[in-house]
């Protein structure tokens, strides 16, 4: 059979490789340290490129009368996976070889998901609180590959049923499904960022957008002078967010337009001759760049992964560049031996035969991730022990309070049940922090005779009438707070308040805004908004509470590591190392300590509220805080507290239950840096 038709082929645009070839390096640089702020909207420039380039394929093939499903997927085959499989084999025995197996076991799962086309699904169910680090997926960014190849099975159907009434209903058709999708997206931006970030739906209108473009008149030509014009602003509209974006950029949505619409301009103005963008765009090497984009993408973020995986305690800049080299380098090579020989059909030229060798390696890509998660990710590769530091999910982990509080006005219990006549009652009220100190909050609650109801859900903070853009923009329209109604409701006169409490009051780490706070007076913006919106409610709410006679108690933040404390465990154990030395240093600890207690202690009124220090209960003899002793990791991530860890904060928590019961609490006790009295 001859190689892939080119009849319907359409005339070769440098200036096309050119946008490629900025939208490859915007992504690259991003995800090289954040090189530029926001290059991720890279992608967004190659779905409305890829939109304008397929429907301009089908529409002319649909005219010549020569248009086929069959022909039409041979080529998008025979252009997106001889390259990715490449790419996912090269992942795969990387993995085998560096990868713990807690870690290997999700990779299986992403390489099924890609197999079967779902990757972008796959991540979007991954993206919750307790996701695995993006630096442990190799194929996170195939998501947006996904979300192609879902575009290249749905809308050819589409286009069929509306162009054989002609290009004009065909334009009004899509631009309305665009319209929507863009609709939808700027919306879920906002009230879903993960979903508006992954899934097609939201995105479907960038490469709408493409469509659209394809669709025009072709008749209209632009004046010089609006062409030059048009080149600039659109080459503005692109560049201006590659260098303003941020992680805190409410994405895609409305925020995705000015890339998407610059995109659009260049192609548009250069529609029947170069202007000064469309030239700068056209030079030879943003050309050759534009060539090897699509392999450049596949190779540089994984490359990056294992880079950052092999050194536990992070990349320097040399080994980042010295990678990105290598990346680009692979490209040239995939580009030239295997992008090129399958889609120009010189390697495997015959359909039939060049289809079944895809689904084949294919579905044994698919069989081996498969394997590799069924199989715990193969332990067996590496000495007994290696998968040991993860601990075992606690039975009340998965115990979120406050989802049961908002659908029928009840709270669950630990410790003494409230049906077995309880000393006293606690009410729990956190976040994920506060999940992870339930184990110990039930043997003590079991054994002061308390009953403890869990107010908790995750990422959620235990201040009154607030919500964050991250995971509670459903609060924002409550009436009331249902927490403070079940206190007043139950009687209870004992709350702990247990958080991490940071991300509220400054953000993650990594300079993430969505989980600030913000009330019906205020949208939060920034972290100083937050900490005001924070101590307004807080404050407000303890004057209450003490002159309802309700005793609360705030335990300060658990401190955090630089990632997720098992894995490292693992890796350092099989590098021989010791663990410990790759903890976050006891300085650093107890200087972000110290920024975040004069706002909790200024939000419990000083010593109206009480204020509990976990930090030298999780401080070793050495005055470090240790990843791991006598075998049990102290971390179930990078940030929340193993059962292992919180039963070391028991003698801390004994005043509250104490207290709850009608004892007379001592004071916390002698934590293990404070002498021994006798010795005195």
């Amino acid at each position: 059979m001859p190689s892939p038709s080119h009849k319907s082929a359409l005339t070769y645009r440098p200036e096309i490789d050119g946008l490629r070839a900025l939208a490859v390096l915007a992504v690259v640089a991003f995800h090289a340290d954040g090189i530029v702020s926001g290059g991720f909207v890279g992608v967004d420039v190659f779905f409305v490129i890829s939109g304008f380039l397929i429907t301009s394929l089908i529409v002319r093939a649909l005219e010549q009368g020569t248009f086929s499903l069959l022909e039409f997927w041979e080529r998008r085959v025979r252009r997106l996976f001889p390259a990715l499989l490449v790419v996912v084999i090269a992942c795969t025995i990387a993995g085998f070889a560096l990868m713990v197996p807690e870690h290997f076991a999700e990779f299986g799962q992403s390489v099924v998901a890609q197999g079967l086309l779902i990757s972008n699904v796959y991540f979007w169910r991954q993206s919750g609180y307790f996701e695995t680090a993006s630096e442990f997926q190799p194929l996170l960014h195939t998501w947006s590959l996904a979300v192609e190849e879902q575009f290249y099975l749905a809308f050819p159907f589409l286009l069929l049923l509306v162009f054989k009434r002609g290009r004009r209903l065909a334009l009004i058709t899509i631009t309305l499904l665009s319209g929507a999708s863009l609709i939808l997206s700027g919306y879920a931006a906002h009230h879903d960022p993960p979903a508006a970030f992954f899934l097609p739906h939201y995105r479907i209108w960038e490469l709408g957008l493409g469509a659209i473009l394809a669709l025009m008149p072709r008749t209209v030509r632009l004046p010089r002078v609006a062409s030059e014009t048009i080149g600039l602003v659109g080459l503005a509209l692109i560049l201006f967010p590659i260098f303003s974006y941020t992680a805190n950029t409410p994405f895609p949505g409305w925020a995705a337009l000015p890339p998407c619409a610059g995109t659009a301009l260049i192609i548009l103005s250069n529609a029947h001759r170069l202007n000064l963008t469309g030239r700068l765009l056209a030079l030879p090497p943003a050309v050759f760049i534009g060539k090897i984009s699509y392999s450049l993408y596949l190779w540089h973020w994984p490359a990056l992964v294992f880079l950052n995986y092999t050194v536990v305690t992070g990349a320097t800049a040399l080994q980042t560049a010295m990678v990105l080299v290598a990346s680009f380098v692979l490209a040239g090579l995939t580009w030239k031996y295997i992008e090129t020989p399958f889609r120009t059909g010189q390697w495997l030229p015959g359909r039939w035969k060049f289809l079944a060798t895809m689904a084949a390696a294919c579905v044994l890509t698919i069989g081996v991730g498969g394997i590799s998660s069924l199989k715990d990710g193969l332990p067996s590769r590496f000495p007994p022990g290696i998968s040991g530091f993860t601990p075992e999910p606690h039975p009340l982990a998965e115990l979120s309070g406050l989802s049961q509080l908002y659908e029928n006005s009840t709270l669950p219990e630990v410790g003494t049940p409230s049906s077995e006549n309880p000393r006293g009652t606690l009410l729990l009220w956190g976040d994920s922090h506060a999940i992870a100190m339930l184990p110990v909050l039930d043997d003590l609650g079991k054994e002061y005779g308390v009953t403890v109801y869990v107010a908790t859900r995750p990422g959620v903070a235990p201040v009154p009438d607030t919500w964050s853009k991250r995971w509670a923009p459903d609060l924002a329209n409550r009436e009331g707070d249902p927490v403070i109604d079940f206190i007043h409701e139950q009687k209870i006169d004992h709350v702990l308040l247990i958080a991490r409490w940071s991300i509220y009051l400054f953000g993650t780490e990594g300079e993430d805004m969505k989980y600030l706070l913000s009330d019906k007076q205020q949208e939060s913006k920034s972290p100083a908004d937050s900490q005001a919106v924070f101590l307004r409610h807080m404050r407000s709410r303890q004057l209450s509470w003490k002159e309802n006679g309700i005793q609360s108690w705030a335990m300060k933040e658990v401190p955090s590591q630089f990632r997720p404390v098992p894995g490292v465990l693992a890796q350092a154990t099989l590098r021989g190392q010791d663990p410990n030395e790759l903890a976050r240093p006891s300085d650093d600890v107890e200087a972000l300590a110290e920024r975040d207690h004069p706002w909790l202690s200024k939000a419990m009124l000083e010593d109206d509220g009480k204020l509990l220090d976990p930090l030298p209960w999780l401080r070793d003899e050495n005055g470090d805080y240790p990843l791991i002793k006598d075998g049990q990791s102290y971390y179930t991530d990078s940030h929340h507290l193993s059962p292992y860890a919180t039963v070391l904060l028991k003698p801390l928590l004994i005043p509250v239950f104490e207290s709850a019961a009608g004892i007379t609490p001592t004071s916390p006790g002698p934590s293990p840096e404070d002498p021994d009295p006798a010795d005195q």
